[in-house]
């Protein structure tokens, strides 16, 4: 109980998603598994893991990046929770190590935990204002905010830019 409270608190309007019993209501977008201080599901070999639909996410505080990217033309406004405030609410530590990022199309991506305090790395849901479809990369999109910042156009980085999302899997 002590850690649904706590949750609680870190997901202002989102008491659903904090409660361990709670489900989603909508389609599953992101599963959260392994180091979990909470669950609202359990997998098929019985571990604990954290299912968010779309209102749920929708439910963290918003960020806007307005930036270009490597995968679709010209310059696009994504909106999303910053990953550090969905992870953190999931109890990721995030001073230390890696999380590995899954997507539908089995491309995963190990993320240093110091990306998300370093920059403001969007769970991008949205694209001018309207949900991200899989045919555009949706419907989760892992984001570094690139435009003006010289350190996130190395290849290494746009390794980390992670779309279809749907998975991530705390160490």
């Amino acid at each position: 109980m002590l850690l649904g409270c706590a949750a609680s608190a870190l997901l202002p309007g989102l008491g659903r998603a904090a409660s361990p019993r709670a489900e989603p209501v909508g389609p599953v977008l992101l599963t959260v598994d392994g180091k979990i201080s909470w669950s609202n599901a359990t997998n098929a070999n019985g571990a604990r893991e954290i299912q968010l639909d779309g209102a749920m996410i929708d439910a963290f505080p918003q960020v806007s990046v307005t930036t270009d990217t490597w995968w679709e033309p010209g310059v696009h406004t994504y909106r999303g929770p910053l990953l550090r405030d969905v992870l953190a609410a999931c109890g990721a530590d995030l001073s230390q190590g890696t999380f590995r990022a899954h997507a539908l199309n089995d491309f995963a991506a190990n993320i240093p935990m110091e990306d998300l305090l370093r920059w403001q790395v969007l769970l991008a849901r949205f694209i001018d204002e309207q949900p991200l479809p899989r045919r555009t990369k949706g419907p989760l999109w892992i984001m570094y905010p690139r435009r003006g910042e010289p350190a996130l156009e190395r290849a290494s980085i746009r390794n980390r830019w992670v779309w279809q999302l749907d998975r991530i899997t705390l160490s």
